[in-house]
């Protein structure tokens, strides 16, 4: 295939809004295309992003078909890529139409631009790391795609998932309606998956003399040691492995209280000087995260970042965990 973009000019296409494309025209199993285009300034929640836009372009069909491949795409390309703002732009109308190429493309070679990265290796943007550091391994974007193409349905659903969480928007700092509980509430699902349910007990459930039913069967351990078990079996270092129980020890309570009693986000910003920094740790962020809302923001990327690291492990065997990031938070005044 000869992958100049000119070729493609009038081409049935989806344009696409994330932040990342590839250095050229990428092509894809299936006979699919990236076609990378221009960056600029786009609509976000708190006011306009510079983004980049490409286009998905495959073999003719009907567009319902080239659509579902498209969204099946974006699915895997957001999870990879790490990036909320694609589905973000899908979810609110800023891409997703079927429209042609333009003729306006950029030509096939390779240029400087706004986040444009070698997707014949994303293990920098993958892990989060920034660059690719020892021991992460070179994970190719058209490998890593023909290994999703090929996964069971229910993994294919976590990775969905993982990509559908509710996100932010615009709101007064005391607004009624918070929804960091309900991204929680999303995230915990998605780690009790990853982490499995507990045996229960072998013992026969015993009958009660008042009422003759039998007892609720019931786990032979306790969430925390399951969570302690699991991790252990999978992850080397015994430092991360216990900073990861302790946060999903904690949310596993706050998701507990949440479904079965109405709860509320009371937290604020603590008030910083100018220039201050603090900084939110697992740990700062399990203690605090009820009264200050940069220590609750911590809590969640924390599940957030850990669900990610269990779930690539689980799809494509990358064997990559590290500690928990902190949240890094400066006060600015005007």
């Amino acid at each position: 295939m000869n992958l100049n973009a000119e070729n493609f000019t009038g081409r049935q296409a989806i344009r696409y809004l994330g932040q990342y494309k590839p250095m050229g025209p990428y092509g894809l199993p299936g006979g699919f295309l990236i076609l990378p285009a221009e960056s600029g300034m786009f609509p976000h929640w708190f006011g306009t992003l510079r983004q980049n836009v490409s286009y998905f372009v495959g073999p003719k069909m009907p567009d319902k078909e080239i659509m579902s491949h498209y969204r099946d795409w974006l699915i895997f390309d957001s999870f990879v890529l790490n990036d909320k703002h694609p589905i973000r732009n899908f979810d609110e109308g800023y891409s997703g139409d079927v429209k042609t190429v333009p003729p306006d493309l950029p030509p096939d070679a390779v240029y400087p631009d706004y986040k444009q990265i070698d997707y014949d290796d994303i293990a920098g943007v993958m892990f989060m790391t920034g660059t690719n550091e020892e021991g992460v391994g070179h994970f190719s974007y058209r490998e890593l795609f023909e290994t999703y193409r090929g996964l069971d349905p229910g993994d294919r659903d976590l990775i969905e998932w993982s990509v559908s969480a509710p996100h932010l928007s615009w709101m007064r700092f005391d607004a009624f309606f918070k929804v960091r509980y309900w991204q929680l509430f999303h995230w915990m699902i998605l780690l009790e998956r990853l982490l499995g349910e507990s045996p229960t007990c072998s013992a026969d459930p015993t009958q009660c003399a008042v009422c003759g039913r039998s007892s609720v069967p019931h786990s032979a351990i306790l969430k925390r040691d399951w969570f302690q078990k699991v991790l252990t079996d999978r992850i080397k270092n015994s430092s991360i492995v216990n900073e990861y129980v302790r946060v999903i020890e904690k949310g596993t309570k706050i998701r507990n209280k949440f479904a079965h009693t109405p709860s509320f986000d009371r937290s604020v910003y603590a008030t910083m000087g100018h220039l201050e920094r603090q900084e939110y740790g697992a740990d700062r962020a399990v203690a605090q995260y009820t009264a200050d809302a940069y220590a609750l923001d911590s809590l969640l990327m924390s599940l957030e970042e850990i669900a990610r690291y269990l779930l690539l492990d689980k799809v494509f065997g990358t064997q990559y965990f590290r500690k928990i990031l902190a949240l890094n938070v400066m006060g600015v005044q005007g």
